[in-house]
C-alpha cells in the first residue's frame, strides 16, 4: 500500500493533487501531511512509501518528470531507524537510491529527505519499520534551514493515520467476512426453510429474519409486536405459546413445540417453533430461536396416524390371534384376540418375551416340527418358530393359559427380512382357535361311523 504524489513546483502547485470524495479520511490526511512536508522543504515531488512483505512499491498520482524520477526511486535501498529525520545532499548517497541508470545518477537530483516512522510494534516489542516518507527535489538545493523537527513531527502524524487507516482495513476486511458469512447464512436457511428471530423480553422488541418473514407471508422487513405474534398462533395453542413464554423469562428455559398459524395471506400451516435463552456479559436475558414450516412434516404424520389407527383397528376385529415379535422374541405388537386364545390378558407391547406367552405342545409334536429328534425344555410351539425363522402352517393340539387349557390352534409364521442387508430381524405369528371346528368334525366323523348302512357323498360333477 502507497500513497505518493507529484506536484511540480515545490508550493505553489501542492494543493492542486485531487482528492476523491468518497476517499478514506486516513488517506485523505495522508495527502495533506505530504503536501505540507513539500511546501515545507520546497521539494518538487514526494511520496509515502509503506513496506509491504519487506518490500515498497510507490505510485504516483500524476505524470511528468518527477514521475519518471520516482519510477527509478529504487524502493527496496530505503533504510532508515524509526523516527529519523535526514537530508541527503550528496551526489553519491542520492544515487544509491536510484536505479542504476545514467540519467538519475543523481545528476538532477540535487537533495532527498527521508523521514522514518512506525506503524506497530513487533512480537518481541521491537519497533518495526513500516515506512518512510521521501521527498525529492532535482531544481534546487533546499535551504539547509529547513525544520527537521517539524518533518518529524509530519511522520508521526503520518504513522498515527497509518495506524488508524491499518485498524480500519481489518475492520473492513472482517465486516467483509461477516457480511459474506450473513449472506451465506440467508442462502442456507432459505433451501432449509429455517427462518430465525429474537425478543428482548425488556423492551419488547422482535427481530425476525427475512426467511421467518416469508413463512408468515409477511414483507421480508416486518416486525411484528409480541401481542400480534401471539395471535397468529391458532386459539387452541396460543396459551402453551404464552405460557411457553412466560417461563423462557421467568426461569431461563427454552421451548421446543410444534404451533398451528394462520399467516397473513389466510394460510393455516404448521411450523416447528424453538427458543433458546441467552444471556450476556450484564446478565440480560434475550430469547433467540428458530421457526421452520413443518406442514407437510405434520401432514404426513396425520396420514400415518390415521392409517395406524385404521390398521390396528382392523387387526383388533379379527378372530385370528396376531403376534409380531423382533428377533430377540420379544412382542412388539398383539391384537386383543391373541390375548383370548392364549388366555393371557397380560401380554405388553415391548415387554413380554414369546417364552412368557403360554403355548406348551407335545415333544412329539416339537420333534415333528423341527423334523428331527431335539431336546426342548418347554416345548413352547411360539418359541420354537422364532428358533426356525421360516415360513410355516400347521395344526394341532396345544396347552396355553396358566390353567393349561387344551387348544386346537392353526398356526402360521413368516420370518420379517431387513431390506438392507436382507437379514432376519423378527416373525409374524398368526393363530387361529379351531377348536370348536375340530369337536364338530369329530362329532360328524363319529356320527357317520355308527350309522350301519353305507353312505357316498358325490360332488355336482
Amino acid at each position: 500500500m502507497v500513497l505518493a504524489y507529484s506536484d511540480g513546483s515545490a508550493s505553489a502547485q501542492a494543493d492542486k493533487c485531487v482528492e476523491s470524495s468518497d476517499a478514506d479520511p486516513c488517506r485523505i490526511g495522508l495527502d495533506r501531511i505530504l503536501k505540507a512536508a513539500l511546501r515545507l522543504a520546497g521539494c518538487e515531488a514526494g511520496a509515502v512509501f509503506l513496506q509491504e512483505d519487506k518490500s515498497s512499491t510507490a505510485t504516483l498520482a500524476q505524470s511528468g518528470t518527477s514521475a519518471r524520477l520516482f519510477s527509478d526511486f529504487d524502493g527496496t535501498a530505503i533504510s532508515i531507524r524509526a523516527g529519523e529525520t535526514r537530508l541527503v545532499n550528496e551526489s553519491a548517497e542520492i544515487a544509491a537510491f536510484f536505479h542504476d541508470d545514467e540519467e538519475t545518477q543523481g545528476s538532477k537530483v540535487q537533495a532527498v529527505f527521508l523521514i522514518g516512522f512506525n506503524v506497530a510494534a513487533d512480537q518481541t516489542g521491537l519497533a518495526a519499520n513500516a515506512g518512510v516518507i521521501v521527498l525529492i527535489s532535482e531544481t534546487k538545493k533546499p535551504s539547509d534551514s529547513v525544520d527537521l523537527k517539524l518533518l518529524s513531527d509530519f511522520g508521526l502524524i503520518a504513522e498515527t493515520l497509518l495506524q488508524t487507516l491499518s485498524q480500519t482495513s481489518k475492520a473492513l476486511e472482517t465486516l467483509e467476512r461477516s457480511e459474506k458469512q450473513t449472506e451465506h447464512f440467508d442462502y442456507v436457511t432459505e433451501l432449509a426453510g429455517v427462518g430465525g428471530w429474537e425478543i428482548d423480553p425488556v423492551s419488547l422488541n422482535i427481530f425476525w429474519t427475512e426467511q421467518t418473514c416469508r413463512i408468515h407471508d409477511l414483507p421480508p422487513d416486518y416486525s411484528p409486536s409480541l401481542q400480534e405474534w401471539f395471535d397468529m398462533c391458532d386459539p387452541a395453542y396460543r396459551k402453551s405459546l404464552q405460557t411457553a413464554y412466560r417461563e423462557a423469562v421467568a426461569s431461563g428455559t427454552g421451548w421446543k413445540i410444534d404451533l398451528p398459524i394462520q399467516t397473513a395471506t389466510g394460510r393455516r400451516i404448521w411450523v416447528a417453533s424453538i427458543c433458546q435463552p441467552v444471556f450476556g456479559d450484564d446478565g440480560e436475558l434475550l430469547l433467540v430461536g428458530s421457526l421452520m414450516d413443518v406442514s407437510a412434516r405434520r401432514a404426513a404424520e396425520t396420514e400415518f396416524d390415521r392409517s395406524q389407527r385404521l390398521y390396528r383397528s382392523t387387526l383388533n376385529a379379527l378372530s385370528e390371534g396376531i403376534l409380531v415379535v423382533d428377533g430377540e422374541g420379544i412382542v412388539r405388537w398383539h391384537n386383543a384376540a391373541a390375548e383370548t386364545i392364549f388366555e393371557c390378558p397380560t401380554i405388553y407391547a415391548e415387554m413380554t418375551n414369546l417364552e412368557d406367552v403360554p403355548c406348551l405342545v407335545e415333544p412329539a409334536d416339537m420333534h415333528a416340527l423341527f423334523e428331527q429328534e431335539r431336546a426342548y425344555d418347554n416345548y413352547n410351539l411360539l418359541s420354537g418358530l422364532l428358533i426356525l425363522k421360516q415360513s410355516k402352517s400347521l395344526t394341532l393340539q396345544a396347552k396355553v393359559g396358566e390353567a393349561l387349557t387344551r387348544k386346537w390352534l392353526r398356526c402360521r409364521s413368516e420370518p420379517l427380512i431387513s431390506r438392507e442387508d436382507k437379514k432376519f430381524v423378527g416373525l409374524v405369528i398368526s393363530v387361529e382357535d379351531i377348536t370348536a371346528k375340530k369337536r364338530s368334525e369329530d362329532i360328524l366323523n363319529e356320527a357317520f361311523e355308527a350309522i350301519p348302512n353305507g353312505i357316498a357323498v358325490f360332488d355336482q360333477d
